[in-house]
């Protein structure tokens, strides 16, 4: 007899939060070992297609809507009754004496905690059968869930902002979510080790299994570039983070130093940074440079992209990541990977797949990290198959997702 499990997303199957392109796939897993419920925190848009045998619970995210126009002071009478708000204010005491707008995180996540809370124990805590919960995300609603648990398992992913404390604004509750989660799984070992650390109290609960993407590739398909145009691509939001905004003056560098050569960046992906990245590319163009960025593309037209075009390398700058979906996708086209050697990226990116720079490096020494990459691997057909078997062995969704199932088969 099947288990009862709750998937709890940011959106999934409404689009907002664009989490199709990582979950899918893994839904279609696990509807197939278990009686799957999603339940996204928003409905914005219009949901994608899926199994008609998995149920969508759309009041959790009802009620989080309704929750948006209620004042500060509303919420904080809701939680000046809940002991563990006192605690998370006794424990940030000294964060909020140096930064007391932090003291806004605490109510925000803890009043989001506390519907999550009521809402689960209205419908759900009673029921007879022992529930599977599992959230996508390790947030406010996690932390809600693990208020009243409990006989029912509870394990969380924890991708990126989510995780590491130091790269979002304030991750409230953190430790006391810890504290009644049963497992915390991990996309990298970066991730794992960062917790290790942090919290080294609840390291037994911490796991690693990787994401990964679907097969869209064949071996035979994987070829030289005959092209006599040098084609680099790269995909991610334009914000500060991915550093999209230094390419141009990178690339400028190395198609001035490689003048026999002619190159063509394309970087599919938008946000807040696209004019400025227009200015630049509008600065640093050149003869044999030619530059432009797509916009915004869904996942199916990403993919495509990938098949119909000879792309020699893929390149990701980020200050911080991870382990980029953008890059197991890549290389399940055996396109091989220049990136910066910051979160995990150092797990899905090595000198047999590509190139690692140091994260700190300015924009002449990446340059020039290209530049030699480039005269040492122009024609390696051998880096393409080495980045395509790379994916295979350790990215291949498929085969993690049902390593990941059968983990939660055993543990439940």
């Amino acid at each position: 007899m099947k288990k009862n499990l709750l998937l709890f997303t940011g959106s999934f199957p409404y689009p907002k939060f664009r989490e199709d392109t990582f979950l899918q796939n893994e839904v279609i897993f696990l509807s197939d070992k278990f009686n799957l419920t999603i339940v996204p925190s928003d409905m914005s848009g219009a949901s994608i297609n899926i199994d008609s045998k998995i149920k969508i619970d759309s009041t959790l995210a009802i009620e989080i809507n309704s929750s948006c126009n209620k004042t500060t002071i509303y919420k904080v009478t809701k939680l000046l009754s809940k002991k563990w708000f006192f605690y998370e204010l006794i424990i940030q005491f000294s964060n909020l004496i140096h930064k007391p707008k932090k003291l806004k995180s605490i109510i925000y996540d803890g009043y989001l905690a506390y519907i999550t809370k009521e809402w689960f124990k209205k419908n759900y805590l009673n029921q007879k059968d022992q529930t599977i919960l599992y959230t996508y995300w390790l947030n406010a609603i996690t932390f809600g869930l693990s208020l009243n648990k409990s006989a029912n398992k509870l394990l969380t992913r924890a991708h990126n902002v989510d995780l590491y404390e130091e790269r979002s604004v304030f991750i409230p509750f953190r430790k006391q979510s810890l504290c009644d989660i049963d497992f915390v799984i991990l996309i990298s070992e970066n991730g794992q080790s960062y917790l290790n650390r942090k919290y080294p109290m609840f390291k037994n609960k911490y796991q690693v299994f990787r994401l990964g993407t679907t097969n869209h590739n064949k071996p035979d398909l994987i070829t030289q570039n005959k092209e006599k145009l040098y084609r680099i691509v790269s995909c991610s939001s334009i914000s500060d983070v991915k550093r999209v905004l230094l390419i141009p003056q990178i690339l400028n560098i190395v198609s001035k130093n490689l003048k026999e050569i002619t190159f063509e960046w394309i970087h599919i992906g938008d946000g807040p940074l696209i004019d400025k990245l227009n200015e630049q590319i509008n600065i640093y163009k050149n003869d044999n440079l030619l530059m432009k960025t797509t916009g915004y593309l869904e996942n199916i037209e990403v993919l495509k992209f990938y098949k119909t075009r000879n792309i020699d390398v893929f390149l990701n700058i980020s200050s911080y990541e991870g382990v980029p979906f953008t890059i197991m996708e890549a290389q399940s086209f055996g396109i091989p990977v220049i990136a910066t050697d910051v979160g995990g990226n150092d797990e899905i990116v090595n000198k047999s797949v590509g190139l690692l720079i140091k994260a700190d490096s300015e924009c002449v020494e990446i340059a020039a990290d290209i530049e030699n990459f480039i005269k040492k691997n122009k024609a390696s057909l051998e880096l393409r198959k080495n980045s395509y078997y790379n994916w295979v062995n350790n990215f291949n969704s498929s085969k993690n997702t049902e390593a990941f199932v059968n983990f939660i088969l055993e543990k439940t």
